[in-house]
């Protein structure tokens, strides 16, 4: 159905925007080599104008029960331990608030750096099988002299073991400079494969950090099967155009990859951090981008850090909505499992 796009002239400008054209040799990166919205010719990124053309041609996906569209639920595990400054931050936040209980558990924090409840996975664990649902936890790999250390995997093997046998998926979070350097990448997928026993099978880059199409060689040949990278930091919604997964198309090749993109649709960071939207009205951007996945039978890939700020009732309201619209909730492992079983991937190309 793809090819259908790409050998129609009237249907160009789909085909450019499902190919990431204008991605290509960013002229105006970001501090860390992303390419904005704000430089996007899509400026209706909240549809999915090349699934809706899909749909509309007859692309009909079917998920699990009859459910009518899939929900991925994903956590980059950037933190498990309370970083210095943050928790110094907290315990003067709390003082000046009077809060002596929160001042002194942040302050004790501080002192033996031991993992804290709120940095923990229970209780969204624990969320998400009360909605009936499982997730991806994405954990970094990295090494003390990596950017962004912060826990060695040897120290969280508890967090695996909490993972797998909740029936979770484990992926990695590959770090600053494995987007672009095979070894480096590959060198963390090993290290993680070997300490939590799992293997790896998807990937998403830590800040979201992507070079197109050059970091989806380097999973291809790495040996992952899914990524879920692929979306903006700065905006929710269908980067590309597609709220399915699939097989992106390289212009400088001529050539689909075998990594199957599942697209990152939304970022709770984004909601807040750079659209500077409040909780409500946070809430009604997901609600309504929830709302076109399913009009499309699609895939809303939902991105939840497991320390941020704001806690977990956002996320849990969240879940309640998916769940009264009758979402398949699931990893993306077993939303890659089933999409490539049924073979949609194969319908799309």
């Amino acid at each position: 159905m793809i090819a259908s796009i790409k050998n129609n002239p009237e249907l160009t400008p789909l085909w450019n925007l499902y190919t990431c054209r204008e991605e290509y040799h960013t002229r105006w990166p970001d501090k860390h080599g992303r390419f904005s919205s704000a430089f996007s010719k899509n400026t209706d990124c909240l549809v999915p104008h090349v699934s809706k053309h899909l749909f509309e041609q007859g692309f009909r996906p079917k998920y699990p029960e009859n459910k009518p569209f899939a929900v991925c639920l994903t956590h980059d595990i950037d933190n498990l331990f309370v970083p210095q400054k943050e928790s110094l931050r907290e315990s003067v936040r709390s003082a000046l608030l009077l809060k002596g209980s929160s001042f002194r558990k942040s302050t004790r924090t501080l002192l033996n750096r031991k993992k804290n409840d709120y940095y923990n996975l229970e209780k969204i664990i624990d969320l998400e099988k009360k909605a009936e649902a499982t997730s991806s936890f994405y954990f970094l790999s990295l090494q003390p002299q990596d950017p962004d250390f912060n826990y060695s995997l040897e120290s969280v093997t508890d967090r695996f073991e909490l993972v797998k046998q909740n029936g979770c998926e484990i992926g990695l979070h590959a770090g600053h400079t494995a987007n672009a350097n095979f070894d480096k990448f590959i060198s963390e997928k090993k290290y993680l494969e070997k300490v939590s026993g799992y293997e790896i099978i998807g990937n998403r880059n830590h800040y979201l950090k992507f070079d197109i199409p050059h970091s989806w060689e380097i999973l291809s040949k790495a040996g992952i099967r899914y990524d879920t990278t692929y979306g903006y930091h700065n905006q929710v919604g269908f980067r590309n155009g597609m709220c399915y997964p699939y097989y992106p198309y390289n212009l400088e090749s001529g050539q689909f990859s075998n990594v199957l993109e599942i697209p990152l649709v939304i970022m709770e960071d984004t909601l807040y951090k750079y659209l500077l939207l409040n909780p409500e009205k946070s809430l009604a951007l997901c609600k309504h981008l929830v709302d076109i996945t399913k009009s499309y039978n699609g895939v809303l890939t939902f991105l939840w850090h497991n320390n941020h700020p704001l806690g977990l009732e956002f996320y849990e309201l969240f879940l309640k909505y998916c769940k009264e619209n009758n979402a398949w909730m699931t990893s993306c492992e077993e939303l890659y499992t089933w999409w490539t079983t049924e073979r949609y991937d194969k319908q799309l190309l």
